[in-house]
């Protein structure tokens, strides 16, 4: 199971490196292009020149999941804490309950120790006072009024 989900983690990290070097390098000339002077370039050169810049200032370019995100670096980082968050509560669940389970453990020996206090006390208190049970019909006294 073990090495499932570590294969599953080295996919995941290959596939979101992947896709953030895509859109990182997709939109890597965007700082240049608009620092671009196009008047020395032919007018249709402009227009394509003017078309890419546009593409690059919309939406990003990447891969998305569903199309609800685009998976980048920070993509990336959010699931990884995530999931380390989830791992480190599960950790904490298990500790802590491990350590309920020592607690009614001690409950229960302190418990049984008690019993045992008490049981012993009475009987000696009991010798003390020197009380005894006697079947013998001799010890029987008939006290008549």
């Amino acid at each position: 199971m073990f090495a499932i989900a570590c294969e599953c983690a080295y996919f995941l990290t290959t596939l979101s490196v992947s896709a953030s070097l895509l859109s990182n390098t997709a939109h890597a000339p965007y700082q240049r292009l608009i620092r671009v002077t196009f008047d020395k370039y032919p007018v249709e050169l402009q227009i394509q020149l003017r078309m890419f810049i546009q593409r690059l200032s919309g939406p990003t370019i990447g891969f998305y999941c569903l199309d609800l995100f685009e998976i980048t670096y920070t993509t990336y980082a959010s699931i990884v804490a995530a999931l380390g968050q989830n791992f480190l509560l599960i950790v904490d669940f298990v500790r802590s309950y491990a350590e309920v389970g020592r607690e009614d453990d001690n409950i229960q020996y302190a418990f049984s120790q008690l019993t045992d206090v008490v049981f012993n006390t009475t009987l000696s208190a009991i010798s003390l006072v020197g009380f005894t049970e006697s079947t013998h019909p001799s010890d029987h006294h008939n006290y008549t009024l």
